[in-house]
C-alpha cells in the first residue's frame, strides 16, 4: 500500500525526494528510502537529480520511469486522425493531426505510429515507450470485450484493427466512443466536474448524447446507451418524416437554413457550411430554431434522468454560443416541470483527446500499481 501511495504522490507532484514522500505519506525517512529503492528496482521510478540548500547533503530526486508514464490518445474521424502524447502528471507533451485518406486498419495504424514517433512517444525516435493508447472513434463497442461492433467507417470493425494498432504503437490499445471520451473530459476537468448527473449533447457532423451519473459515463448493457443517431426527432415520429440522425447535426442545420431562405451550401462540406450559417450575421433566427430542435430532442432524456446539468458541446453548439444555450434552456421549460442548468462546454475541439488521455492514465496507473504489488510479493516484502 505504501508503494502505491508513493506512486500516486509522484503522479501528482511529478518528482519528489524521500523527505517529501515522508511528509506526504506520514512515513519515516528510512521507510521512504526503502520503498523508493524497491520501486527503482522494479523499474517504476528513476533518480532524476538532486536538490539541496547551501549546507548539508543534497537530496536525491525521484520521478516515474519515463517508459511508465507515456500515454497516447487518438481521435479518429472519417477524414482525419489526431494524436496526443502525454504523461501521468496530467501534462500533455505534444499533439499532431493529419488528413486520413486511407481507412484500412494497416494504413491507419501506420499513420498513428508515425505521428506518435514524431511526438517522441517511441524508443525508435529517441523517446520513451508508450504505456497505453486509447483510441476514440464513432461507433458501438462491446462493453465486455471492447470489440468494435459497428463503426462510422466499416473497415474499423475488422477484428485485426486492434492488433495492428497495438503492434504499431507497441502498447496496449483500448477503444472508446468519441462521445464517451468527451463526457469523461467534461466530468474530470470540464463544466460537469462535481455534478451528480449530466447529459452531454454533442452537435457536429452527427449528433450524440451521453449520460453520466456520479461522474461515471453510462454505456449501457450493450454499449450503445445515448446513441441517438439511431432515432428520429420526437416531433417527426408521428408522420415518419424524419430518418434516424436527421436532427441536431449539420444536415439538420442546413435543412432549416433552406426552409428559412438563408443562403447555404458554400461548397466547403456539410459541417463547414452549417458552421458558417450559425456564425453568420443573419444567424440569430437559425440558432434559435436549432436550439428549439435540440431541446425537443433532449427532453425525453431529461424527463427520464432529471439531470443536474445539460452540457452543450461540439462545433455547432460552440458556434451557437450563448444564444443557443439560452434557447435550449427556454424551450426545455415547455417539456419539464423544472429545468436543469444548461451550460456550454469550454473544452473545444480538445475534449475527445483529453478524455482519451484521462482513460489512458487510469489504465497506466492501475498497471503500475499491479507491477508494484507483484514486485513486493516476489521480493517477500
Amino acid at each position: 500500500m505504501n508503494d502505491e501511495a508513493a506512486l500516486a504522490v509522484l503522479v501528482r507532484l511529478g518528482r519528489a525526494t524521500a523527505g517529501e514522500l515522508s511528509a506526504e505519506l506520514g512515513l519515516s525517512r528510512p521507510t521512504s528510502y526503502a520503498l523508493l529503492a524497491r520501486l527503482e528496482a522494479a523499474g517504476l521510478v528513476v533518480e532524476t537529480g538532486r536538490r539541496g540548500g547551501r549546507t548539508g547533503p543534497r537530496a536525491r530526486m525521484y520521478e516515474l520511469a519515463p517508459g511508465l508514464s507515456r500515454i497516447v490518445g487518438v481521435e479518429l474521424s472519417a477524414s482525419r486522425i489526431t494524436v496526443a502524447v502525454a504523461d501521468l502528471a496530467q501534462q500533455p507533451l505534444a499533439t499532431a493531426s493529419w488528413p486520413l485518406h486511407e481507412r484500412e486498419p494497416e494504413a491507419v495504424a501506420r499513420l498513428a505510429g508515425a505521428l506518435v514517433r514524431r511526438l517522441g512517444g517511441s524508443p525508435a525516435a529517441g523517446g520513451h515507450a508508450v504505456r497505453h493508447a486509447v483510441v476514440g472513434l464513432e461507433g458501438v463497442l462491446d462493453p465486455d470485450t471492447n470489440a468494435v461492433i459497428s463503426a462510422a467507417v466499416p473497415e474499423w470493425e475488422k477484428p485485426r484493427f486492434r492488433e495492428v494498432l497495438a503492434r504499431e504503437l507497441r502498447s496496449e490499445v483500448t477503444f472508446a466512443r468519441v462521445t464517451e471520451l468527451a463526457a469523461v473530459a467534461e466530468n474530470t476537468e470540464g463544466v460537469a466536474l462535481g455534478a451528480d448527473s449530466c447529459v452531454l449533447f454533442t452537435g457536429g457532423d452527427g449528433v450524440g448524447v451521453v449520460v453520466s451519473v456520479g461522474g461515471a459515463v453510462r454505456v449501457g448493457a450493450r454499449g450503445y446507451a445515448g446513441d441517438v443517431s439511431r432515432m428520429p426527432h420526437p416531433s417527426a415520429v408521428a408522420d415518419g418524416s424524419a430518418a434516424p440522425a436527421d436532427w441536431g447535426g449539420a444536415v439538420s442545420v442546413l435543412r432549416s437554413a433552406r426552409e428559412m431562405g438563408l443562403v447555404g451550401g458554400g461548397g466547403g462540406g456539410v459541417a463547414r457550411d452549417a458552421l458558417g450559417l450559425l456564425e453568420g450575421e443573419a444567424s440569430r433566427g437559425l440558432v434559435r430554431r436549432y436550439g428549439a430542435e435540440v431541446a425537443a430532442g433532449l427532453a425525453p432524456v431529461a424527463v427520464m434522468l432529471d439531470p443536474e446539468i445539460v452540457v452543450l458541446a461540439g462545433p455547432l453548439c460552440a458556434a451557437g454560443g450563448e444564444v443557443l444555450r439560452d434557447e435550449v434552456e427556454r424551450n426545455l421549460r415547455d417539456f419539464l416541470p423544472s429545468v436543469p442548468r444548461v451550460l456550454l462546454s469550454r473544452l473545444g475541439d480538445q475534449a475527445v483527446l483529453r478524455g482519451a488521455l484521462h482513460v489512458g492514465r487510469s489504465h497506466a496507473r492501475d498497471s503500475a500499481y499491479e507491477t508494484a504489488r507483484g514486485y513486493a510479493l516476489s521480493s517477500g516484502r
